[in-house]
C-alpha cells in the first residue's frame, strides 16, 4: 500500500484569509454594538524576546483592526 500523498499548504494565503474573516467580525461586531476588542498584553520584566513577541502582536492586532495596549509588571 503506498503512503498518502504529502499536502503542500500555502500558509501566508491561510493567514491572510484568517486575517480577513477577523476583521470582517470585528467590523461586524462594531457595526452592531459600538464595541471594539481591545488586546492587552503583560510583560514582566524585559527580553528581547518577549518585545518581538509583542511587537508581533501589535503588528497582527492592528492589522486587524483590534486596539492593542502593553502593561509592564
Amino acid at each position: 500500500m503506498k503512503p498518502p500523498m504529502a499536502k503542500i499548504v500555502d500558509g501566508r494565503k491561510i493567514a491572510r484569509e484568517m486575517s480577513d474573516s477577523v476583521r470582517s467580525k470585528i467590523k461586524e461586531l462594531y457595526a452592531s454594538s459600538g464595541l471594539k476588542p481591545r488586546l492587552v498584553s503583560l510583560s514582566a520584566g524585559r527580553s528581547e524576546g518577549a518585545d518581538i513577541y509583542v511587537n508581533m502582536q501589535r503588528r497582527l492586532a492592528l492589522d486587524v483592526g483590534i486596539e492593542i495596549g502593553r502593561a509592564h509588571v
